[in-house]
């Protein structure tokens, strides 16, 4: 049976940022498959870490801007995102460049829930708050697919 490990990620100062966190708390509520673990990370890398290696499949949760309508998800394989360069964010080096090189053999996917801004705030502005329960449902059809797959 696999162990698949849904981590949240984003900053919830930030506004659209902290959505990956926010899908997390709710689907945590939720919890339909004892095979799940649901991890706010929030921006915490040494956190997000010590919950990862008992995964067998990782899907991280994040908000993307990357030109799809507002709302949607997108999901693909880790490894075909990060660049050779690894670089640092503005706290500490990114999640997403370290699980390949601490955890090789993972399998792990980054799931992009297209925002409509970034920007300082507390929580989601009116636009993704309207878009909440589609994310909800699209997200948990994309852990159905990985569990059963």
């Amino acid at each position: 049976m696999s162990r698949l490990t849904v981590l949240g990620i984003g900053s919830q100062l930030m506004g659209n940022d902290g959505i990956g966190v926010y899908v997390v708390e709710a689907l945590r509520v939720m919890n339909i498959d004892d095979r799940v673990t649901y991890i706010a990370g929030e921006t915490d890398l040494d956190f997000c870490l010590q919950y990862i290696e008992d995964a067998d499949i990782l899907l991280i949760v994040d908000a993307v801007i990357s030109g799809n309508p507002v709302g949607t998800t997108t999901i693909c394989k880790l490894h075909h995102l990060i660049p050779e360069e690894r670089g640092i964010s503005a706290h500490n080096l990114h999640i997403l460049h370290m699980i390949p090189l601490i955890y090789p053999n993972l399998t792990a996917y980054l799931l992009g829930i297209e925002v409509n801004v970034l920007e300082c705030g507390i929580g989601m502005d009116e636009t993704m708050s309207s878009y909440f329960d589609s994310i909800l449902q699209q997200v948990l059809v994309s852990i159905n697919s990985l569990l059963n797959n």
